[in-house]
């Protein structure tokens, strides 16, 4: 027999939210009266929730803390799009640097002006450049 370990009324409680299974919490809490048989109970619940990793399992539930379980398999990685990092820069600052629009081609109907005031780079606005760092560069 295990040893007998008092379960805490909050987590009987939270064991529908914590657990994917909750037909197996819900058989172990009808099988098994807390009150009388608490460490038959305390203990099925840790061995599923330390051998699941398909949520939070809580090695340490009896000391009321959540402990985030290490997972197996990890989300892939975020890739830049190649053409994203020919055409933009992220300053220090976080603000997205772009070449200007209109040098492309038509520079004879353009102004001696208009054109030398087009060269370089400027600062896109700011929503622009979220959107940029957001889906084109997420490693900036």
């Amino acid at each position: 027999m295990h040893q007998s370990v008092a379960v805490p009324a909050f987590i009987v409680a939270n064991l529908a939210r914590l657990c994917h299974k909750r037909n197996f919490i819900a058989r172990l809490i009808k099988g098994c009266r807390v009150d009388a048989r608490a460490g038959c109970f305390a203990y099925e619940i840790t061995e599923h929730f330390q051998r699941s990793n398909e949520h939070f399992s809580r090695p340490d539930a009896f000391a009321g803390a959540f402990v985030l379980r290490q997972q197996e398999s990890q989300m892939p990685k975020l890739k830049t799009k190649s053409g994203a990092k020919k055409r933009f820069k992220v300053t220090a600052t976080g603000k997205v640097m772009a070449a200007q629009r209109g040098k492309r081609h038509g520079m004879i109907k353009r102004t001696k002006k208009q054109i030398r005031q087009l060269r370089g780079t400027r600062v896109l606005f700011k929503t622009d450049g979220d959107n940029i760092k957001k889906y084109f560069l997420p490693n900036a």
